[in-house]
This record gives C-alpha cells, structure tokens and sequence, in this order.
C-alpha cells in the first residue's frame, strides 16, 4: 500500500462538529494502523498541547497555518511523497489522490432556499465544487448527504461512501460531581445559526411555562451575518460556549434533549444523548429518522405548540442498534479499508 497522508488542519480549531470527528478518526484509526505507512501532516505553528499523541500514525509538521493550508501545504506535502491525502473535513483541492470527507452541503442548498447565505458562501461554493470534481473518492455522513451531493453535481450515488459517526469520545470526559443547574429542565446545544432553529425552543418554552430550557452555544461572526433575536421568555437561560465537561453533566441531567433543527448532515448531539441514557425529541426530518430510526421523539420542527412531557411519555425502540453500528471504532474501521481500497 502506498503512503498515505492525513490533513491535519482541524487540529488548529476548536474540538467539536467537524474537527470533532476528524479527531476521534484518526484516534481511533491509530490502534489499527499497525505497518501501515500513514502520516497526519499538520501546519508548523500548531500549539504543542494540540499536537496528537499518536503510535502508529506519524504527525508531520510542514507549513504556516493559513486558509489556503490544505493545498498551499498539505496537498504539496502529500504530492511531495507521492501519497493518497485523505482530508476528513471537507476540504477539497487541486490534488486529484485524494478522498475527502464531504459532510454536507447545506450551504448551497438549504441556506441558500432559505435566503441564509454565510459570509463564506462564495468559498464554500468553490471548496465542494472542488471536492466534486477532483477528489478520487467522495465520503459523507449519511445516505440523505449522500443522495443530496449526488444530485447537486450529477453523481452517481453509489460513487459515494458513506461512513459512521459515533459519540464514545464521551467515556473520557470526567463530569464534576458540582451540581450546575437545580430541578428538572430541557436543554439543547448547537451553533445559534438559523438552521439550528432555536426560534423553535424559546416560542415552545412559552407554551410551557412550567418547564426550565436551557441553550448552549454560539455563533461565529465570521462566517454569519446573523444575530438571533429571541424575545425575552423567564423560562429559558443562554448559557453560551460550555465545555465538554458541561456539556455531558447538562445532558445527562436533562428531562430530554431538545434538537429542533431545519437541517442537519447526521446530528451528533442526538447521538451523544443516547449514549447517556437521555431521551431526545428531535426535528421529523429525513435525516434524523433514517439515523435514529423509532428510538427518538419527534416533533414538528414548525410547532411551537408540542406538549414536551405529554410526547415523553410516548414509547420508543431501544437505542442498542444505533449505538452499536454508530461508533468511532466503526468509523475508523471504515475509514482504513477506503483508503486500502484506494491507496
């Protein structure tokens, strides 16, 4: 097998959505990579502590850090050596060895239907159309991405992969045993960008007056020209960015997770939630019913007027067959037979 050679440009960002899951790839990669020549070549500049403490997979540092990294630097890199370049986070290039994880393309699709263009739209336009037209291989998240990417540039679906997620990056984080909020609440967590529809919550919250919500999260200005306005409702507190620490003790302690999204590639947090034990009432979207199946509530995403506890006390399917094909083990697994494949 030839050498192969992983982007490393998520390891400069905050560890969640994306960069999340080209970290726990790669981790989990690593343990099965045994006499496999693969490098995970990152910029110069990258903070030592971010630095992956890897056994099999070699960290490589090779040029600044910038926009332009993946093909000013990790494609050259990859060029250099003659390697399969494998970028988990949808970045594409001019590199034509290459299989890159596109996630979703919602950018050209449900933001721009909904007159929610991101500062970005122009970049993210050119970046998907490259990962289109010059990758070797295409992978995503879910066959609802898959089908949409295909149909958006004329693809044959079956020329896509599609691989798992997963959510035990969990086991490791260590709650404080500090109680952070008292008695009974829902909460919900994401970026507070449209699509998000946190709207939905804040006006749920007001027909029930009787339960606490807690948001976390925020919203990057560089990328939206978007502020959301929510009126003033008692029963819901923002919370802001939180750390993973807080994130798993709010979601293990909530009444449910509530996930009212428009639009989404997978949906880790529901998974996170089940993993926990917590019940989720989700968006009805086709996305998240071909995920989690009958094992999640859900609701109208355009309903502001859904009885929480009343739709709670409805059955669902136990979460074990989700939560054993949905794992990074899995995804690792995966990942290390597409790139035999294509290597």
């Amino acid at each position: 097998m030839k050498k192969v050679v992983l982007s490393g440009k998520f390891l400069n960002s905050k560890i969640n959505g994306i960069p999340r899951y080209a970290m726990e790839v790669v981790k989990h990669m690593d343990p099965l990579a045994e006499g496999m020549d693969i490098e995970i070549c990152y910029p110069t500049d990258l903070a030592a502590d971010k630095i992956p403490d890897l056994k099999n997979i070699k960290p490589v540092p090779f040029g600044k850090n910038g926009k332009g990294w993946d093909i000013l630097c990790g494609e050259k890199y990859a060029r250099r050596k003659n390697a399969l370049y494998v970028n988990l986070a949808s970045r594409g290039g001019l590199y034509k060895n290459s299989i890159v994880c596109l996630h979703d393309i919602r950018p050209l699709t449900w933001d721009l239907q909904h007159g929610k263009k991101t500062n970005q739209f122009l970049l993210d336009k050119l970046n998907f159309w490259l990962v289109a037209h010059n990758s070797k291989k295409i992978v995503t998240i879910s066959e609802f991405c898959r089908q949409e990417i295909a149909e958006y540039y004329h693809l044959n679906a079956s020329d896509i992969a599609v691989a798992p997620e997963g959510a035990e990056h969990l086991n490791a984080i260590v709650c404080s045993e500090k109680m952070l909020e008292k008695g009974e609440f829902y909460f919900s967590i994401g970026s507070m960008a449209p699509h998000k529809n946190f709207e939905w919550v804040v006006r749920t919250a007001k027909n029930n007056p009787q339960c606490k919500f807690l948001i976390a999260g925020g919203i990057d200005p560089k990328i939206w020209n978007y502020k959301a306005d929510f009126s003033e409702t008692q029963n819901v507190t923002f919370l802001g960015y939180i750390s993973d620490e807080e994130m798993k003790w709010y979601m293990q302690h909530a009444k449910a997770l509530l996930f009212p999204s428009f639009y989404e590639g997978f949906g880790i947090p529901p998974l996170e939630a089940l993993a926990l034990g917590t019940p989720v009432i989700a968006s009805d979207i086709p996305v998240l019913r071909e995920v989690f199946g009958d094992t999640i509530h859900y609701a109208n995403p355009m309903d502001y007027h859904v009885n929480l506890d009343k739709l709670l006390q409805e059955s669902v399917e136990p979460a074990d067959r989700v939560l054993e094909k949905e794992t990074w083990e899995n995804a690792a697994k995966f990942w290390l037979e597409v790139i035999k494949q294509n290597a």
